[in-house]
Formats: C-alpha cells, sequence, structure tokens
C-alpha cells in the first residue's frame, strides 16, 4: 500500500505489480511492455494446436524476449518416466519429431562435431540451470544432463508430470530450452 499526494490530500493506493526474476533481478512486466506489445501478445496467446500452446507460458516468453532471447520453438512434449527422475540415471530423454530432430542435430552439429553441446535450461520459475545436450544414436533420443537433478529437486517432478519443451538462442547464440511442468493430478 503506498500513500501519494494529490491536489493536497493524501489518498492511499494498493498496487498489484506483475514481476519476474531474469538472471537474479526482479523486473516488473509493465516496464518491459507497451500497449502495442500487449495486443500482439494476446494474438500470440491463441497459438494452441491439438490441445498444446505451441508458445511457453507468458512469463517465461518475457524472460526471453527481456534476455534478448530468439523466438521460442516448440520441441514437444513428454510425460516425466521413472527413469527421468531416478537422481542414479540423471538426465532426461527427450523423443524428438522429424523437424526438432534436424534442428538439436544442427545445434550439435555445429559445437565441431563433438557428441554434446552446452546448454542453458529455463524452468518455469524462469531459473537458469546449465546442462549439457548429448545425442545417443543407439537410441535415437537426445538427453539433458549434467545439471538435470537441480532442475529436477527445485522443481519437485514426479512421475506423471508433463513437460513442454521451447528451444530459444540468446543474442550471443548459446543454445537454450525453455521446459514448463504440468503437475500431474
Amino acid at each position: 500500500m503506498s500513500t501519494i499526494k494529490l491536489f493536497g490530500k493524501e489518498i492511499k493506493v494498493e498496487e498489484k505489480e506483475e514481476s519476474i526474476m531474469l538472471f537474479g533481478n526482479r523486473i516488473l512486466l509493465h516496464a518491459a511492455l507497451n500497449e502495442n506489445e500487449n495486443k500482439k501478445q494476446k494474438q500470440n496467446d491463441n497459438r494452441i494446436v491439438n490441445g498444446i500452446n505451441l508458445l511457453p507460458p507468458k512469463c517465461m516468453r518475457m524472460a526471453i524476449r527481456l534476455g534478448g532471447g530468439s523466438r521460442p520453438v516448440y520441441i514437444g512434449r513428454k510425460q516425466v518416466e521413472n527413469s527421468d527422475f531416478s537422481l542414479q540415471q540423471s538426465r532426461l530423454l527427450i523423443t524428438a519429431s522429424t523437424h526438432c530432430w534436424k534442428l538439436l542435430d544442427n545445434l550439435i552439429a555445429s559445437e565441431d562435431n563433438d557428441i554434446a553441446v552446452q546448454v542453458r535450461v529455463m524452468d518455469p520459475r524462469c531459473k537458469f540451470h546449465d546442462m549439457k545436450l548429448n545425442r545417443w544414436n543407439s537410441v535415437g533420443r537426445f538427453v539433458f544432463n549434467r545439471g538435470w537433478n537441480s532442475l529436477l529437486k527445485e522443481n519437485k517432478l514426479e512421475k506423471g508430470d508433463t513437460l513442454d519443451l521451447w528451444h530459444f538462442e540468446t543474442p550471443l547464440n548459446q543454445p537454450c530450452f525453455a521446459i514448463n511442468i504440468i503437475k500431474n493430478q
């Protein structure tokens, strides 16, 4: 509650500001968007195909935009399995469609033909986790590891939770991913 003085009278005003945490700093959303961007945002919110929103949640889109990130590309949806939240295995397996496979394959191929690439993964609270993205040719999948356990613990993942995954890049072309978690009810 704030008190302001207007025409010589003190008035108590209650403000409810939306904000997000970005790289450890609290950012107010109204400071980041102007009216035209709000209209565009409402139009983009309708990108739902087969019950799946092809865009990350609003707070994640804002964090990506404010950080100068590229437009997020939807990779896919996955149900969390026992092997994904096992602390001993410490990894998330991703089954990608043909289009996404090419995107991820190009990402790894661009790193001097190395098998793994260093990436940053944003969780639903817009906190980044450093991980490795590997290609496992033997099972035809990609895998996030080396850092997966921190995201797992902090977001209290359980078997049956659903993950939506998007890819984007920073202004310095660093590969990043955003993971939204839909808790199993």
